[in-house]
């Protein structure tokens, strides 16, 4: 990929701290996920009901009637996204046909000719949502990087780190538990960030490494991991 996860997720961390007092929590994912992929402007969708999603933010006008016009015509990244578990773009800035003329059409009356790229926001192998940005021409982020924002900001998202775990047998659960929120507070007072967002941190490490949340957890309780600088002993 074109950056490391390690650089990945320090940008990350820094982002989420410089973003403290925005409320609620889906906003200031909304504006880390625009920021990370360098967008003009993003929102997050999340599905209610079979074929039903709602905008639960958008950082920009823009970006609100971007998503209105695919749920009005039923087509585009963010439906596909949805649907397929993978990345979506829209290149609206060439006359190549893009698979939805109703939506290119539709869109094409905003005066947008830019770019519009779904990503979806999947957790344990579910779809829980989607982050669509929108630029203008320009260099486009590398894929992977995509698919480890998304990883990330679905554990932010839920609330639930215990999910994460795996774990079957109820006194594991609870030791498991307790070393994730242990380490939780240590990602907090090295980076300065609220717990939600120390979450997706020690979720996109798991993410970028190939292990788990309660692995990770354990490395940066024994002081291998510091998300100050981000630093990995070994490295």
């Amino acid at each position: 990929m074109t950056e490391t996860y390690d650089h990945v997720i320090s940008r990350l961390a820094s982002i989420l701290a410089s973003l403290q007092d925005v409320d609620p929590l889906v906003e200031r994912l909304c504006e880390a996920g625009r920021r990370m992929l360098e967008a003009d402007g993003a929102s997050i969708v999340l599905p209610t009901e079979p074929d039903i999603r709602v905008t639960a933010c958008s950082t920009d006008a823009l970006a609100a009637t971007l998503e209105d016009l695919q749920v009005v015509v039923g087509q585009g990244p963010t439906p596909t996204a949805l649907e397929s578990g993978t990345v979506s773009r829209a290149d609206l800035s060439s006359g190549d046909d893009v698979g939805w003329p109703l939506f290119r059409e539709r869109a094409s009356e905003t005066g947008f000719t830019g770019i519009l790229t779904a990503v979806p926001l999947v957790f344990e192998h579910h779809v829980v949502g989607v982050l669509s940005t929108h630029r203008g021409k320009g260099a486009e982020v590398d894929a992977d990087v995509h698919r480890f924002l998304g990883a990330a900001l679905a554990a932010a998202l839920l609330e639930d780190p215990e999910t994460a775990l795996g774990f079957t047998d109820e006194e594991e659960g609870w030791s498991s538990q307790a070393k994730v929120h242990q380490a939780t507070g240590m990602v907090i007072a090295q980076v300065g960030v609220r717990p939600t967002d120390a979450i997706a941190l020690l979720r996109a490490q798991a993410f970028s490494a190939g292990t788990t949340l309660l692995e990770v957890a354990e490395h940066v309780i024994g002081r291998q991991i510091n998300f100050r600088n981000f630093t990995v002993e070994g490295d």
